[in-house]
């Protein structure tokens, strides 16, 4: 499978199951039939079981028929000779026999269902129901078997099978290829001349490879949760799906019925090598240009079970590690046994020791992942309001234990203390005592070099701690994780001046804390993207871990290279563009060359049909996209690299997406809070970008190269159909990314201080997250205003951001009282009003902070939905409760233009400094999820769809 020569992209890639065989060969063999002593010509209609005791009178009950025929089948006088029943009733004729194996008698058809026989065979006194599939005989047999028993082990294996797994089917219980006894047995003499025509010397190392591919897929029964690890693996080797079958859709069985052979036939396989791979390979083969692919199984392997496997897979079960790694090995075994490949013979072996060695470290770096980073590492973390300091919810009446996924203040002090005590100095536990404080972060990646597991003095230590009353809950003995620096390969560069760059030591260690539980499961060479934060006594600690690695972690750029594509002449719209930023001489030139690239169109024209022909032509039919197919953590974020780019529809217009705005309201989705519309759903709900297509119906104006900011769902793209009644044309002057910073958050801010509650000169305001997005917004708009404003945050470094921003007092929550510091700022009178996003952890103590008579208004729910609220509750301030949304507040167009262009004011006059805390690429959303959620920004974060 192939791989660029930088990272060289790599081309990579079974086992015929043993035939079941009969212990003793017999011909079909029904049981002797005793004749009924009632018959009918025809099988009258099945009835139920209540109707076998209401039969006609005169005549025996259907009942009594299937207990007579049964009990005959199990009676001394039948049971002894019959060999065929006696092989699954046993010696004493007493085991377990299937009702379904009775019911397949010829006297036993006519009655049906299973379940109505089992009924009626709980009269008998010879056999006995064992549950609802089985019954046996009551007594054993009181003459010797005059047979040998016959056991058809084949229908044996099946029916084990199928009673162990009730939900597959007859045919999804046949031999895979994938069995664990599979194995590729010796070639025959004919298979072998077939693999000489197909894998011989003269065909190139790509068509052996596809045909291989394909080889294999047809030989094997593929399930779904196979076919997806098989699919995933080749495609991420240099292959694609369907790009050379017949458009008719004939496949290979049909092409074989209707007369084709050979190259014919081969022409609708499945499976192909992509175009950039082959194309690179003839011509080196040619010699007209060096190829930056190579053949590399090995590497790929490596790769796909360290970076693929753990983003689209359930990584952190063995089951799934398992089945993954048994499907390479197998795919390796075929090539290797059928010669498909036999000049990189070595390279296959190292490949299918590279899944040897992953089945059993997965598991452990799962175990690893779940654990880090500790007690120790998140209690530094907790104290110094890093990641963790708002883990622990405050206990009230409505806090579920689930929510408690942090520490406590006093247990994390304790902990910090212990570590402290068992490793430390004691200058380093006088430091502490004096208050402990951060003096540096730093994000990047570590490798493991060593595992210290604790000396029996610290492990005394630790157990008479943890022995004292309280504390076994939360203290565990603690050994040293000692890591060295790594460069994450795919981590964003810094984006600053080469002399602000602090040089490093890159063979500079590193030691953590962690439990000896932890610490046994962490292999030397295991990798992390992590958080390190240093405090002022030399004590460092993980603050968080966004992605472990295994030892055998590689990364190889092959998905990335696949989308890339090379450029074509600029459009007509993107020549304007250039102008709007840059203008001067040349412009004209620039504007004519996009004409006659079929770009069309100039500012106020309207587009002729051939000219509106072109734009539409030159817009991809694929985008790169983010999406979910269902509710959970960061890990549902799939990111898409085949989406189809949306065409828009009456009253909408088609945005390239520049930069693309994060919400909390997107983690609502994500995580099910909000239901989304449908699955699979785009995420997203606001973009900065550029009109390439007009729609039908209403465009408000708006028309092909205008920059705009588009309020919609679905923004996780490079392209919306967005819906020009919530579109606006950003104003010269503000500059790229700004806009998309300030809109959903800044219409929010406004629409609150406007509606929500009608903000005046001189009112108390309290706002939680002052240093968060919409948290700043709140804070400019309402020192513009001329209010009184309360900020809250959890570290110094937010509290003066958000004092910079405008609040006049600032409450950090990780050590002071924010109720009784409210209060003494309102001199006991309270806020009359109160904007809180936070939500769950913050409603009760803002209901406290609130004056009579005063707005509590919720917005948002970062730390969890508000449980519902008892209505009484108000009345003893005789307050007002509001859940508002910023699109109940902008729903028509005029309301939506009245707010933008106040916003648009305020950004032009220079009233508010808009935050930017980070841009992401769009594949790395999930990371803006987590820092949003974690509490670890500062500002408005961005994606960029095209990364």
């Amino acid at each position: 499978m192939a791989n660029t020569a930088e990272h060289q992209p790599r081309v990579s890639t079974t086992n015929q199951p043993p035939t079941s065989s009969i212990i003793e060969p017999f011909p079909d063999f029904e049981p002797a039939d005793q004749p009924l002593v009632t018959r009918t010509t025809e099988v009258p209609p099945m009835p139920k079981v209540m109707d076998w005791a209401v039969a006609p009178t005169g005549s025996r009950s259907r009942a009594d028929e299937i207990i007579r025929q049964v009990e005959y089948y199990f009676s001394d006088e039948n049971l002894p000779h019959d060999a065929y029943l006696l092989g699954f009733a046993g010696m004493q004729g007493t085991n377990p026999v299937s009702i379904s194996l009775i019911t397949g008698f010829k006297k036993m058809k006519q009655y049906r269902p299973n379940s109505a026989v089992r009924e009626a065979l709980r009269g008998s006194t010879v056999v006995e129901v064992v549950d609802n599939k089985h019954i046996k005989r009551r007594e054993p047999l009181t003459i010797r078997p005059t047979v040998t028993p016959r056991i058809d082990i084949n229908r044996y294996k099946k029916q084990l099978q199928a009673a162990q797994q009730p939900h597959m089917t007859a045919g999804m219980l046949k031999p895979t290829g994938f069995e664990p006894y599979a194995t590729e047995g010796p070639i025959s003499p004919v298979q072998y001349e077939k693999n000489l025509e197909k894998y011989g010397p003269d065909e190139g190392i790509i068509a052996r490879m596809e045909t291989a591919v394909n080889s294999f897929s047809d030989s094997r029964k593929m399930h779904q949760h196979i076919r997806r690890v098989f699919e995933k693996f080749v495609l991420f080797g240099g292959f694609g799906t369907n790009n050379r079958m017949f458009q008719g859709g004939m496949n290979k069985k049909q092409a074989k019925a209707a007369g084709l052979a050979g190259e014919e036939v081969q022409t609708t396989e499945y499976y192909g090598i992509v175009e950039q791979v082959s194309d690179a390979f003839y011509a080196e083969e040619d010699g007209s240009k060096k190829s930056n692919w190579v053949v590399d199984f090995e590497g790929i392997a490596k790769a796909f079970l360290s970076s693929q496997f753990l983003q689209h897979f359930e990584w952190t079960e063995a089951k799934q590690v398992a089945t993954t790694c048994m499907v390479l090995r197998n795919f390796y075994n075929y090539l290797m046994a059928h010669s498909a490949c036999p000049e990189y013979h070595d390279q296959l072996l190292a490949a299918r020791a590279v899944c040897d060695a992953a089945e059993i470290e997965l598991p452990k770096l799962a175990i690893t992942d779940r654990s880090l980073p500790g007690a120790f590492n998140s209690a530094c973390s907790t104290l110094l309001g890093g990641s963790w300091a708002n883990a622990r919810r405050a206990k009230d009446s409505w806090a579920n234990d689930g929510d408690n996924l942090g520490l406590e203040r006093d247990q994390a002090d304790i902990i910090v203390k212990a570590g402290i005590a068992a490793y430390g100095s004691d200058e380093q536990s006088k430091a502490f005592n004096d208050g402990l404080s951060h003096t540096s972060t730093e994000r990047g990646g570590l490798e493991i070099v060593g595992v210290q597991l604790a000396d029996e003095k610290t492990k005394q230590f630790y157990a008479d701690l943890g022995g004292r009353e309280g504390y076994e809950a939360f203290i565990r003995c603690m050994g040293k994780l000692i890591c060295k620096r790594w460069t994450v390969p795919f981590a964003a560069p810094v984006d600053v001046p080469t002399s602000a760059k602090v040089k490093i030591d890159k063979d500079e260690t590193f030691t953590f804390l962690v439990e000896d539980e932890t610490l046994i499961f962490c292999e030397l060479g295991m990798k992390m993207a992590v958080t390190v934060i240093e405090m002022n006594n030399g004590f460092k600690f993980i603050d968080s871990i966004e992605m472990m690695f295994p030892t055998f972690y590689e990364f190889l750029p092959n998905e990335r290279i696949f989308e890339w594509k090379e450029p074509g002449p600029p459009k007509a719209w993107m020549a304007r563009q250039t102008v709007n930023k840059d203008g001067g001489e040349g412009a004209d030139a620039r504007i004519e060359q996009g004409e006659a690239n079929g770009g069309g169109g100039g500012d106020g024209e309207t587009l002729s049909d051939e000219e509106h022909a072109s734009t539409m032509a030159s817009v991809p039919s694929t985008m790169k996209g983010v999406v979910i197919n269902k509710n959970g953590g960061t890990e549902v974020l799939e990111y898409k690299t085949d989406l189809p780019v949306p065409k828009p529809g009456n009253g909408q217009l088609l945005v390239h997406n520049d930069y693309v705005g994060v919400n909390f309201i997107d983690t609502y989705f994500r995580t099910g809070l909000y239901p989304a519309p449908q699955m699979p759903y785009t995420l997203g709900r606001e973009a900065e970008g550029t009109v390439v297509q007009n729609g039908s119906g209403e465009q408000y104006g708006l028309k092909e190269g205008d920059r705009v900011l588009i309020m919609n769902e679905s923004t996780y793209a490079e392209y919306t159909a967005a819906n020009a009644v919530k579109a606006v044309k950003i104003p010269d002057g503000i500059e790229k990314k700004v806009g998309v910073a300030a809109f959903l958050q800044g219409l929010t801010a406004l629409t609150l201080i406007r509606e929500a509650h009608h903000v005046k000169k001189g009112d108390w305001v309290l706002v939680h997250a002052a240093a968060g997005g919409t948290g700043l917004w709140l804070v400019g708009l309402l020192k513009a205003v001329g209010a009184n404003v309360i900020g809250t945050a959890s570290t110094q470094e937010k509290v003066d951001l958000a004092s910079k921003a405008g609040a006049g007092h600032m409450i950090n929550y990780s050590h002071e009282d924010v109720k009784a510091k409210v209060m003494e700022l309102t001199k006991d009178a309270g806020c009359i009003a109160i904007f809180d996003g936070v939500g769950k952890s913050t409603f009760d103590l803002s209901m406290d902070c609130l004056a009579r008579k005063g707005s509590m208004v919720s917005f948002g729910n970062a730390s969890g939905a508000v449980p519902p609220v008892p209505i009484a509750r108000l009345s003893a301030k005789n307050a007002r409760l509001m859940r508002p949304t910023l699109f109940g507040y902008i729903a028509t167009r005029e309301e939506f233009e009245h707010y933008t262009n106040e916003l648009f004011g305020f950004l032009k006059d220079g009233k508010i400094d808009v935050k930017i805390h980070k841009t992401y690429p769009l594949s790395d959303a999930g990371r803006a999820h987590n820092d949003l959620e974690g509490r670890k920004t500062t500002g408005k974060l961005l994606l960029d769809p095209s990364k």
